[in-house]
């Protein structure tokens, strides 16, 4: 009976061990959780975004596919399927590149225009410094200077958005030179 009773304390856990564990555990979630609840946010962002994406590519693609195909014969549909495709990919590739240009171009003029506002004798610079009771002018620097970045980049994608707009706009002509096919019984 003295062996059976040691083995059975060697297996069993005391009250303080369990106790001990449960907090460990409880500790290693609490620590977890925030992480945990961040990249739940994040997925779920990201996956509002995919689906908008997904939505506003369908609602433009699919239109412009089947106004596409309308117009060819049916015994020619597969050479225009590749060369619709080859044509798609070059004009959403130039598209991407000239946006992306604008874009860069945009942040850089807006950054020089915001960039020659801020000097240390300008008081709204002064205002707006004030109350933050900053150590060094360093950081003053560094936070004035991320706030322009910032600034800028909202303001050149405004204008990028404006550009898109534009080019869109200057597109919706194209639609007039479009053609019903006439259906014609063999």
């Amino acid at each position: 009976q003295a062996r059976s009773k040691s083995l059975r304390s060697m297996l069993a856990f005391t009250l303080v061990e369990t106790m001990v564990a449960t907090l460990i555990i409880g500790i290693l979630v609490a620590l977890l959780l925030p992480a945990i609840m961040k990249a739940k946010a994040k997925g779920f962002q990201t996956f509002c975004t995919n689906n908008l994406r997904g939505v506003g590519i369908g609602l433009i693609w699919v239109p412009i596919s089947a106004l596409a195909f309308s117009t060819i014969p049916q015994e020619k549909s597969a050479e225009a399927s590749g060369v619709y495709s080859l044509v798609r990919s070059i004009t959403s590739a130039m598209g991407v590149s000239i946006t992306s240009t604008f874009l860069a171009r945009e942040i850089e003029m807006q950054w020089s225009l915001l960039r020659g506002q801020i000097n240390p004798y300008n008081p709204a610079v002064q205002a707006y410094l004030a109350p933050l009771d900053l150590h060094s002018a360093t950081q003053g620097i560094t936070l004035l200077a991320n706030t322009v970045a910032t600034q800028s980049k909202l303001t050149a994608f405004v204008s990028g958005f404006w550009f898109i707009t534009a080019s869109f706009a200057v597109m919706i002509p194209l639609v007039l030179l479009l053609r019903n096919r006439r259906k014609t019984s063999p």
